[in-house]
C-alpha cells in the first residue's frame, strides 16, 4: 500500500514539473503598433485620428440633381456636303496672292475684305479675299464679255435685294438674344452666319460684275477671288503663281460649327418617335457631352438597324473635333418622367476590381466605402437615385479618396498577417 502511495506521489510530482517546464513566461507589455485602419461591424472604415489629419481630406454633399431617362446608343459624324464650299476661278488665268486691297463696296471699288494666304487646317471667314486672279480671256469668252456681265449684274441685283431682309432678321436675332433670350445663342448665331453668307456672294458677284465691265471696255484689271462662305481649309488645290484654266477648284472649305451626328437605334428597344434629343461624346473624350437636337430620320441600308439624325449645338470650338467618321456614344433621351437624386462628382469616384466606390463620411474619423453604379453620366460626374444612400446624402471624400483606399487595403491586409 505504501508502495502503490511512493508511486502516486512521484507520478504526481513529475507532472507538476511537466507543467512547470512548460508554463508560458510571464505576460509583458506588448509593443506599440502604429496605428492602423480598421472596420467596424457596419462596415464602416475608421482610420486613427493622427492618421485621418494626415490625409488632408476633402468632403462635400452632393448636390440634388435629376435625370432624364436616356438609352444609350452608338453613331458617328456624319457628312454634310451643304456645309462644303469651293472656290473656283471663273476665267483662265495666273493665280496672284492677296493683299487685301478695297472695300468690296458697290462704288466700284476692287477686293471685299482684308486677303489672307490660305493653307490647310486654316479658318477662313466669309467674304475673305484668298486670291487675285489676272484673267487670260479667250476670244469666245470676250464676245460674250457683254452677256455674262448682264448674267451677272441680275445675279447681283438678287442678291442684294436679299440683303436688307436678312439685315432685319440678323438685328433683331441680336436683340432679342442680348435682352432676354428669346432668341438662343444657337439662332443668333445661325442668323449671322446666313448674313455673313450673303454678303460675301454679294461681294464677289460685284467684284466679277467690275471686273467684266473693265474688260468690256478693253481695260485689263485683277479679279478678287472671294470666299463664298466661311470654314476651314480642307483642300488646298493652287497656290499664288500658278496658272489656271476657268473652272479650276481652287480650294474648299467646310464648315464644322454645327455638325450632323447619325445615331444607330438598337433593335428593339424604344420607338423613334420616343426620341427628341439626345447627348453626345467622343470617345476619346469620355465625360465632355455635347447637346444635340433630332432633325431627322438617316439614310441606311436595307436590313440595317435605323439611325437617327441629330444637330450638335455647342460653342463652334468644342464642334471642330467633330470630324465626319469620327465614332460617337450617344445618350438619346427618352419622353419619360425625370428621376430625383444626386449628383456625384467624378473626382469622388475610385475603382477597385472592376466596381466603382465612394467613401461616405459617418462619424468623426469614420468612412463607409459604397458601391456605386456608373450607369448614368452627368458632366462632371455621376446620376444616383435617392435611394442610393438611404436617406439624406452624407458628404463624400472627394479630395484623397484614392489613399483611403489604400488605406483601407493596407489595413485588411496587416489584420489577415495578424
Amino acid at each position: 500500500m505504501i508502495r502503490h502511495r511512493t508511486l502516486a506521489a512521484g507520478l504526481l510530482g513529475a507532472l507538476a514539473l511537466a507543467c512547470d517546464h512548460g508554463a508560458a513566461p510571464p505576460a509583458q507589455a506588448p509593443a506599440e503598433e502604429p496605428a492602423r485602419a480598421s472596420a467596424s461591424e457596419s462596415g464602416a472604415f475608421e482610420l486613427a485620428p493622427e492618421e485621418f489629419a494626415a490625409l488632408e481630406l476633402e468632403f462635400a454633399v452632393p448636390e440634388r440633381a435629376q435625370w432624364i431617362p436616356e438609352l444609350r446608343a452608338f453613331g458617328r459624324v456624319a457628312s454634310q456636303p451643304s456645309a462644303a464650299v469651293a472656290l473656283r476661278a471663273p476665267f483662265a488665268g495666273t493665280l496672284l496672292a492677296s493683299d487685301g486691297r478695297g472695300d468690296g463696296k458697290s462704288d466700284g471699288s476692287s477686293a471685299a475684305d482684308a486677303g489672307t494666304t490660305p493653307a490647310l487646317g486654316a479658318h477662313l471667314a466669309a467674304g475673305q479675299v484668298v486670291f487675285r486672279l489676272a484673267p487670260r480671256y479667250t476670244p469666245v469668252e470676250r464676245r460674250d464679255l457683254a452677256a455674262q456681265r448682264a448674267t451677272s449684274a441680275g445675279e447681283l441685283a438678287a442678291l442684294e435685294a436679299e440683303l436688307p431682309t436678312l439685315r432685319a432678321e440678323t438685328e433683331r436675332a441680336r436683340k432679342l438674344n442680348a435682352a432676354d433670350k428669346t432668341v438662343s445663342d444657337r439662332e443668333r448665331a445661325d442668323a449671322e452666319a446666313r448674313l455673313a453668307t450673303a454678303e460675301a456672294r454679294a461681294a464677289g458677284a460685284r467684284e466679277l460684275v467690275r471686273a467684266l465691265t473693265a474688260a468690256e471696255e478693253g481695260r485689263e484689271t485683277e479679279l478678287a477671288l472671294i470666299l463664298p462662305a466661311g470654314g476651314e481649309v480642307t483642300e488646298l488645290d493652287a497656290r499664288a503663281g500658278e496658272t489656271v484654266e476657268a473652272g479650276a477648284v481652287l480650294l474648299r472649305v467646310e464648315d464644322f460649327g454645327a455638325p450632323l451626328v447619325a445615331i444607330d437605334l438598337p433593335p428593339g428597344s424604344v420607338s423613334a418617335d420616343a426620341v427628341r434629343a439626345a447627348r453626345v461624346e467622343r470617345v476619346d473624350a469620355p465625360g465632355e457631352f455635347l447637346e444635340a437636337e433630332r432633325v431627322g430620320s438617316a439614310p441606311t441600308s436595307a436590313g440595317a438597324a435605323p439611325a437617327l439624325l441629330f444637330r450638335v449645338h455647342a460653342e463652334a470650338n468644342a464642334c471642330q473635333a467633330l470630324r465626319p467618321g469620327l465614332a460617337l456614344t450617344a445618350w438619346l433621351r427618352l419622353d419619360r418622367p425625370a428621376l430625383a437624386g444626386v449628383r456625384v462628382p467624378s473626382s469622388a469616384v475610385v475603382r477597385l476590381a472592376g466596381e466603382a466606390f465612394v467613401y461616405a463620411r459617418r462619424g468623426e474619423h469614420e468612412l463607409e466605402r459604397v458601391p456605386l453604379a456608373l450607369a448614368r453620366p452627368l458632366a462632371g460626374g455621376w446620376f444616383a437615385d435617392e435611394g442610393w444612400l438611404h436617406g439624406e446624402p452624407p458628404a463624400l471624400v472627394v479630395r484623397g479618396a484614392q489613399q483611403v483606399l489604400s488605406r483601407e487595403l493596407l489595413g485588411h491586409q496587416g489584420e489577415e498577417e495578424e
